[in-house]
């Protein structure tokens, strides 16, 4: 548990470092590369920083790191990550199409065909999506905000 306490330090460290670096170096190199390469670049540093963050000690989350990359005496896939993708196929195609840049056209379409009304769809919209994020919070038997271990 003290681990835990002092936790924060490390991770704010850690991302203190990231975002100096990425303004004092790479955000010249970062403007000129894909959007899909800085997309991958930036979900190689979300994934990095959770696996620091979300475990009681250091050596867990750099074993967990290991196995993230293929690089663990752990399969990368086994029983237990085929059920995992199989159970949250719906959740993982909703959050590809998300990321991309169709919804933001889908919402200009909407919104230049049907103006008047707009401003309902968006808010049935919006309120749909708390109501499903909430929905799948109680389902979930495990509470993925880490915060609520502290």
């Amino acid at each position: 548990m003290a681990w835990c306490q002092l936790e924060f330090c490390p991770v704010g460290i850690i991302l203190w470092n990231y975002i100096d670096c990425r303004k004092l170096f790479l955000l010249d190199i970062l403007k000129k590369l894909p959007q899909w390469l800085t997309r991958i670049y930036t979900l190689f540093l979300v994934l990095v920083s959770w696996a620091i963050f979300a475990f009681d000690s250091i050596k867990d989350g750099l074993s967990y790191i290991k196995i993230l990359f293929g690089f663990g005496s752990n399969d990368i896939f086994n029983h237990t990550s085929l059920y995992l993708l199989y159970t949250n196929i719906l959740l993982f195609l909703i959050l590809i199409i998300g990321s991309t840049d169709i919804p933001k056209r889908l919402w200009k379409h909407v919104n230049n065909r049907f103006s008047k009304i707009s401003w309902i769809a968006e808010n049935v919209f919006l309120f749909l999506v708390v109501v499903l994020s909430i929905a799948y919070l109680v389902d979930q038997s495990y509470n993925p905000f880490l915060y609520f271990r502290f």
